[in-house]
């Protein structure tokens, strides 16, 4: 369920960066825009396009999930001019549905007459209401038609997805010749306009995008791709209607094939890409949640046969075997089991729906999963009546053979501890992830999974075994506790150290998985979101000419800085990248924490502006050689090291970065009698932002500079490789929150594995005296001291492991310069709250079931 909902994620990640126009169906015919009839080669009255479009809305009818049609008609090259004025300029006619409803008017309102570019407008001094008149170069005639508005050119205004398909013909306003403007008009009238001029062929695109925000799994995805790759065939079938109604008339080969694309295979290939990246990993920890629940299980069929002692001795005297208690025990486990199934199956469900990935879940997906839950039926019933029987044997009386007693004396946290040295042997080896080679994606390793959860489970146990001894020796002194409650719960727990251990370490593995999981997640996001930052240097980075400068007025912070690469070396002989700031504006801009140099980033930046006689203050970033000279192509020039780091914004990560202001840097280069190393064509000028990616990102395309290409830090977010990391360990959190139902699970197994002495006890206390209020005192400390220890042990452990993780394993240590280790402050606290609650809950539960309890009855199957 989680896969599927994480490919459906996927997939509308992918259809977003393609957009919704590419990922549909594209048609594409040039052609005349008048039928011809072929004996006598004249044109036939009508348009040619009328019948395609008709037959193309019946063909695409059946399609599920397509927007509706979006028609373009892209007519020639032309120029207009005022009528009676000699100027005149280019333009290209265009019909697009809905093309006036996706341009920003400038002034006008919709008429029987066309829409012209404010830009061309204005020069040739048109206004709306106005004659434009259209000539042709091969047509004899001129044509006027009233300019009913007035619309923003399309060059150089942030792409939009209705547009997309037309962004060859728009241009880019780095193009040495530009496109001309479209001159916008209705279909028809701009068909009539073209064959007026003398051009009688035009560009059919019939476009039918998907509808918006579609809900599409991969497998529907790759069935809508089918019926998309059917009409690609039909249209270019010889016999079909389609391709008849379709045949081009105009062309120099009639044969030639009509133009079919869409991006939806390769959206659903990313997808895929992305998916089986994470499958391995989620698979194995699937397995092992199912290894958990089984062994939750296993603890249930213990606690049932401690729970029904005396029932159990009672069958063994009449002559019961092993194998009559285990056939009991499936018989009455079938029903809960199933019930237990059911309901998992549709936990599950949820779960996946509101808290995984952001995507629809496919209903084979939820069929999977319900076949896999049914194949897990019958082995959890053969668990729960092996161990039955075991624990039958067991308290029959039967001594043990030599083989059991040897290995019973072998904790079984020695295994789980081996294999933890094995996977952190192979971590350190550089086994942290897998795949990422030859353009794969890169994965979670098994060794990155597993090492978690045998570390936790091994050292848990150990942790819990070692509590028995602090344990005994305050049972030795629970007489000289003054409460009563104290003493009782410590009693009560000294009597059952196998369960109280089994509890400890069934919760410490469960907190211990979700905390570490939820420190890998947050640790690994910080730690990729400061690379991205430190490499473009803020929130966004736009690439401009080395003369060119920064907008005057912008709405978000911006800065101006100079990268030379490979800029010079230092005495040391080391080669490093030069940044060139502007000091004014670069602090409330770039991206930064303390931990890079010790100190705010105002207070370096600040430095860097005391000029101390000829050498120039700067910054060393990743070198620590001391360094009095700085030696680049244009001179050597003295330099005042104000201070170090260990990172800084705009690094490259391979060479050390020196920093300096740029006006001082100049003017250092002028007075050695260089030339200004920032003015040199192998510099890169760019522009810093600081706010939210897309706003930002707009904002900047939109300046008058147009930077290209613009980068932004969330973009990082969105590589498969992030993805399937992120996703994998969410899934692991995941399968600590189920974890922690399962402790629940045991807790309350607890409780009722210990009913029976409990409210003997609470009998007995009773007729000496202890008050209702204490005994339920007692059964909170006592369940929530068992917890509090399995807290404890799971957030040691869960840190220390993921720390060890970011501090010595390649290559999450390296992701950035500084490590940057979150620690979930807030979900510990929320952990340690939710275990209060329960330990209140569990007490309070307990006390009511022994007041309530019949005693008499209890007595008398003690006796």
């Amino acid at each position: 369920l989680y896969l599927s909902a994480a490919a459906s994620s996927s997939l509308k990640e992918a259809i977003g960066t393609a957009d919704r126009f590419s990922t549909g169906i594209e048609i594409v015919r040039t052609d005349g825009i008048h039928p011809i009839n072929l004996a006598t080669g004249r044109d036939r009255p009508g348009f040619s396009y009328v019948p395609r479009q008709r037959l193309l809305r019946e063909a695409t009818a059946s399609i599920p999930n397509l927007g509706p049609e979006v028609f373009t008609l892209l007519g020639p090259r032309i120029s207009v001019s005022k009528p009676g004025r000699s100027t005149q300029l280019d333009v290209r006619l265009l019909a697009r549905t809905g093309a006036v409803d996706h341009v920003k008017r400038v002034a006008g309102r919709e008429g029987p007459g066309v829409w012209l570019a404010s830009g061309v407008a204005k020069e040739l001094g048109i206004r709306p209401g106005d004659q434009l008149e259209l000539h042709s170069a091969i047509g004899r005639r001129d044509v006027q038609v009233p300019v009913d508005g007035l619309y923003q050119s399309l060059l150089g205004r942030p792409e939009t997805p209705f547009w997309s398909s037309l962004r060859p013909q728009i241009g880019q306003p780095s193009d040495p010749a530009p496109q001309p403007t479209f001159l916008l008009g209705d279909r028809d009238q701009v068909a009539r306009l073209s064959t007026t001029l003398g051009e009688p062929t035009a560009e059919f695109i019939w476009e039918f995008p998907l509808v918006a925000n579609a809900s599409l799994t991969v497998p529907s995805a790759t069935a809508l791709a089918h019926d998309f790759t059917e009409l690609q065939n039909e249209l270019q079938r010889p016999d079909s209607a389609l391709a008849r109604v379709f045949r081009c008339t105009r062309c120099a080969f009639t044969g030639r094939q009509v133009g079919f694309a869409s991006d939806l295979p390769t959206s659903i290939g990313l997808a895929k890409q992305t998916v089986d990246a994470e499958r391995g990993p989620i698979d194995l920890i699937a397995v092992a949640g199912s290894l958990v629940a089984l062994g939750v299980l296993g603890a249930a069929g213990a606690f049932a046969i401690a729970r029904r002692r005396v029932e159990a001795s009672l069958l063994y005297a009449r002559g019961a075997s092993a194998w009559t208690m285990a056939g009991k025990t499936a018989l009455e486990s079938l029903l809960p089991v199933l019930a237990g199934a059911a309901a998992g199956l549709g936990v599950a469900y949820l779960v996946a729906l509101a808290f995984g990935p952001n995507g629809p879940i496919d209903p084979q997906a939820v069929g999977e999963a319900a076949r896999s839950a049914a194949v897990r039926i019958p082995i959890a019933l053969v668990l729960l009546a092996g161990v039955a029987a075991l624990m039958f044997v067991r308290q029959s009386g039967a001594s043990p053979s030599s083989i059991r007693r040897r290995l019973g004396g072998i904790p079984w946290e020695v295994m789980a501890l081996g294999l933890a040295g094995f996977f952190l042997g192979r971590l350190l080896a550089g086994k942290a992830l897998s795949g990422g080679t030859n353009g794969g994606v890169a994965q979670p390793s098994v060794n990155l999974l597993l090492f978690p959860i045998c570390f936790i489970a091994g050292c848990g146990g150990l942790a819990a075994r070692a509590l028995r001894l602090p344990l005994r020796r305050l049972h030795a002194r629970s007489d000289r506790l003054r409460s009563a409650a104290g003493y009782l719960a410590v009693v009560r727990l000294a009597g059952a150290e196998r369960l109280a251990v089994l509890l400890v370490t069934a919760c410490a593995l469960a907190l211990g998985i979700f905390i570490y999981a939820q420190t890998v997640v947050a640790s690994y996001s910080d730690n990729v979101k400061a690379r991205s930052h430190l490499f473009l240097g803020s929130d966004v980075q736009g690439a401009i000419g080395p003369e060119e400068i920064g907008p005057r007025r912008f709405p978000f912070p911006i800065t101006r800085v100079t990268v030379v690469y490979q800029g010079g070396s230092l005495p040391d002989g080391a080669l490093f990248d030069l940044l060139a700031i502007d000091s004014r504006t670069f602090a409330s801009v770039a991206y930064w924490q303390n931990d890079y140099a010790g100190a705010p980033l105002r207070e370096l930046v600040a430095r860097l502006r005391r000029s101390r006689g000829r050498a120039v203050p700067v910054i060393v970033v990743g070198d620590e050689s001391p360094a009095r000279t700085l030696r680049t192509d244009q001179a050597t020039i003295p330099i005042d090291v104000v201070a170090t780091a260990r990172a800084f914004p705009g690094m490259s990560f391979q060479r050390p970065l020196v920093v300096a202001d740029s006006k001082l840097l100049r003017h250092a280069f002028s007075t050695a009698g260089g030339g200004d190393p920032l003015l040199d064509p192998s510099v890169f000028a760019q522009l810093w932002v600081k706010g939210p990616d897309g706003l930002a990102a707009r904002a900047l395309a939109a300046t008058s500079v147009r930077p290209d290409p613009i980068l932004t830090a969330g973009q990082v977010l969105k590589q498969p490789d992030f993805t399937a990391f992120t996703r994998t360990f969410a899934f692991m959190k995941s399968l600590g929150f189920g974890a922690g139902f399962l402790a629940v699970v045991a807790i309350l197994l607890y409780l009722q594995a210990r009913q029976r002495n409990r409210v003997v006890s609470f009998a007995l206390s009773r007729r000496m005296g202890l008050g209702a209020g204490e005994h339920r005192l007692a059964l909170v400390l006592e369940l929530g001291g068992m917890l509090l220890a399995a807290f404890v042990i799971a957030v040691v452990l869960a840190l220390a492991a993921a720390r060890l993780l970011f501090a010595r394993i390649e290559p999450l240590a390296s992701l950035s310069p500084v490590l940057l280790f979150d620690v979930p402050f807030g979900l510990i606290l929320g952990a340690l709250l939710a275990l209060v609650a329960v330990s209140l809950a569990g007490g309070l539960l307990a006390n009511r079931t022994a007041e309530h309890a019949n005693l008499a009855e209890v007595m008398r199957l003690e006796a």
